[in-house]
This record gives C-alpha cells, sequence and structure tokens, in this order.
C-alpha cells in the first residue's frame, strides 16, 4: 500500500520520479524502490513525503489505524515502517525463490530438447553416411534426379508422374548407397513391346564404391536402365521388371 499510495499522491501532484527525487534529495531509483515495493522511506523521509503531498502520514501507510497517531510521533511511525520492512523482506525473499526455480526449470527444459536435437541430427548424418567412421545410407538418394516430359497416346502424364514416383519409391528402397540421377516415360513404341497397360520408365544413375549391393560396377554411372510398371489390383503403379532389357 504505502509504495502505491506514494506512486498515486506523486501523479496527483504531477511530478515525475525525477522531480520527485530532487525535492526528497535522493535518486530516481530510490523512489522507484519505494513505490514497487523494494524498500520503504524512513520515518523522516515518509513524514517529508507527507508533507509535499498535504497529506497525512496515515494516508500513505494506507492503514486506518494509524489515524490515531499523531503526525509528529516518529516512534510511531518506524514501528509502522518496521513492521513494512519485515512485510517487503519476506515477499522479495519469495519473488527470489520464484524467479530461481523459473530459471532453473527453463535450463532444464532448454538441456532436455538440446539433447534431443544433438542425438536426433546424429542419428541423421549417420543415417546418411556424413559422419566419420558411420556407414552409408541404406537407401537409395532420390533428392537430385531431373525428368522430361515425353508425349504419349497410351497413358496421361498424370500415370506417368504416379509411375515415376513408384519407380522413385522402389529405387529409394532397394538401391542402397546409389543416387537416381535421371528418370522419364521410355514413350509408347517401347512401352508397347513391353505387353498392353505396360508402362516403361528410362533411368541413370550412379553406383557408390560397393557397387550398391555387388551387383553393379563400383563408382560408375549406369545408363539406360529400364523399369516395367503394370498397374496392380488396387490401381497403382507396381514395378514388375527392371534392368537391361
Amino acid at each position: 500500500m504505502l509504495g502505491e499510495n506514494i506512486k498515486k499522491y506523486r501523479k496527483q501532484k504531477g511530478y515525475s520520479q525525477e522531480v520527485l527525487a530532487q525535492e526528497m534529495n535522493v535518486v530516481r531509483q530510490t523512489i522507484s524502490k519505494w513505490e514497487k515495493g523494494y524498500s520503504v522511506p524512513d520515518a523522516v523521509m515518509l513524514e517529508k513525503l507527507a508533507e509535499l503531498f498535504e497529506v497525512p502520514v496515515s494516508d500513505l501507510l494506507g492503514n486506518a489505524e494509524t489515524h490515531a497517531v499523531p503526525q509528529s510521533d516518529l516512534a510511531q511511525i518506524s514501528a509502522q515502517l518496521s513492521i513494512l520492512n519485515e512485510q517487503m523482506a519476506r515477499e522479495l525473499t519469495k519473488r527470489r525463490q520464484r524467479k530461481h526455480k523459473l530459471i532453473v526449470t527453463l535450463a532444464v527444459i532448454f538441456c532436455i530438447f538440446s539433447l534431443i536435437f544433438i542425438v536426433s541430427l546424429i542419428y541423421l548424418l549417420a543415417g546418411l553416411g556424413l559422419l566419420p567412421g558411420s556407414a552409408p545410407s541404406k537407401y537409395g538418394d532420390v533428392s537430385i534426379y531431373r525428368t522430361h516430359e515425353v508425349a504419349s497416346e497410351l497413358f496421361t502424364q498424370e500415370e506417368i508422374s504416379d509411375a515415376i514416383i513408384a519407380v522413385e519409391d522402389y529405387f529409394f528402397m532397394n538401391y542402397e548407397g546409389a543416387t537416381l540421377i535421371e528418370l522419364y516415360y521410355a514413350g509408347d513404341e517401347r512401352s508397347s513391346l513391353d505387353g498392353q497397360g505396360t508402362l516403361v520408365l528410362i533411368s541413370t544413375f550412379d553406383t557408390d564404391d560397393r557397387g550398391v549391393d555387388g551387383s553393379f560396377p563400383q563408382n560408375a554411372t549406369i545408363s539406360e536402365w529400364s523399369w516395367a510398371l503394370m498397374k496392380n489390383a488396387d490401381g497403382y503403379w507396381e514395378v514388375v521388371n527392371y534392368g537391361y532389357c
């Protein structure tokens, strides 16, 4: 109440904290601490404030019982201020404890999330074979391949695109360590040769130093690798054959 009252009467007088500080012969930070309840003025300062604001000391203290206390009774005022000081000390201690708990909690949460991120990143890099001594990826790389549109009277462009995605998924799951470079529709003539309803794609890919699974030359570029697809019972494209065929 004391801090709130000092702020209230200061504003009623039109004083800024700087002006009041000058009138009280203290620094502005002292006025700020009084108003925020971080400290209280002593009895002499309190009487000076009351005189400056033209109100009784009891009004500043905000306690109805103090109306019976004479304005000049410094002992009584000091007793009131002592009680306020004890209350503020307890409140400040509680604030510091709450702040400390909050900081510790946030620090623990930050450490947990940082640890999760670091572990996830290590697993990701290890899976991609980017860590020293880690094994190469067990998946094919389909992140950089190119394609181009080829006219067709047998299939729509949407069907061809769906077939390309089907081969991309197959390559990703089965061509460990290989990198897909190019994948496109082989044309109606080639697809017709493989049977009615068969869609043929042509691809180019690079192999790693293992030759994928040992069936390809090491660190080589494989061109004109064909993929034959047909729709399954659910209407989705499915790889039925592949190779130099």
